[in-house]
């Protein structure tokens, strides 16, 4: 392990190098106070335990958040000592996003952090859905079943393949396909997400989860904002698409490639 290294690491991070979302920012605002011990360990070691490269929650009540979070280490695996956190459970992990450095490193992960709300966390929730709004009105893309649209007085059976589509087997086949582009483009840009009156970072699981579930109970909507609430993702239980709000040029690219992978088509909305 490279003390200094890690610390200099640490020192000259950008400022956004922390996910913004509320979720992140009350692990930010309460992690040195309700663990003390775990601050200094990292302190140690070099790690800045107010910066890290990911968080996420994992449950939460009404008055606390649980999460697991990971931090960059700079250094060689061998040298990182798992007995100087006896008092919690803390691994080496290979199961994170791409890091994007160079320098010999690995990742640590700890979990079931217990924190508590922060006065500001409810305002965040607002802000989220202000932000939901904002892209609402930004340029729109769609993952479609069909490569155009149908227009309004052709004489195909548009609508009787659409019902069909949405009350059988194949509307299961077509949520899969939707949680499988979803999953991938999470590997490329941060999410966090509100649905059932829970907003988080989400895991794969809750991706998959809430379309099920949406698709199950005929109802309900999920909205996901990518980078940081830079654009957005939207599903609706009767729709037969995914709409993507404010997509950047790479995003682009990549969507386009995840639609044909899945045998979808990727186009901008006519609406």
């Amino acid at each position: 392990m490279y003390i200094k290294k890690t610390k200099n690491f640490y020192k000259n991070l950008p400022e956004d190098f922390v996910c913004s979302c509320g979720y992140c920012e009350n692990y930010v605002k309460n992690i040195r106070a309700s663990y003390p011990d775990l601050s200094k360990e990292f302190m140690l070691m070099g790690i800045d335990i107010e910066k890290p490269f990911e968080c996420y929650s994992i449950d939460q009540n009404s008055d606390e958040i649980r999460y697991n979070a990971q931090y960059i280490v700079i250094g060689k695996k061998k040298d990182f000592k798992m007995k100087r956190f006896k008092k919690y459970n803390v691994e080496i992990t290979e199961n994170h996003p791409n890091t994007e450095i160079k320098e010999k490193h690995y990742v640590i992960e700890i979990f079931d952090l217990v924190l508590p709300f922060t006065e500001d966390f409810d305002k965040s929730m607002e802000d989220y859905w202000d932000r939901v709004e904002e892209l609402s009105e930004k340029p729109c893309y769609i993952i479609d079943f069909l490569p155009m649209t149908v227009p309004a007085d052709s004489k195909g059976d548009f609508f009787d393949v659409e019902y069909y589509f949405l009350n059988s087997n194949r509307r299961e086949e077509i949520g899969n396909k939707f949680t499988n582009i979803l999953l991938k483009f999470m590997c490329y840009y941060s999410a966090e997400i509100y649905f059932d009156d829970r907003f988080k970072r989400p895991s794969p699981e809750l991706i998959e989860e809430t379309i099920r579930e949406i698709m199950t109970n005929y109802s309900g909507s999920m909205y996901l904002l990518f980078d940081d609430g830079k654009m957005m993702a939207q599903y609706e239980w009767d729709c037969l698409h995914l709409t993507f709000y404010n997509p950047d040029e790479r995003a682009k690219e990549i969507l386009a490639c995840l639609a044909s992978s899945e045998g979808l088509f990727w186009r901008k909305s006519e609406n």
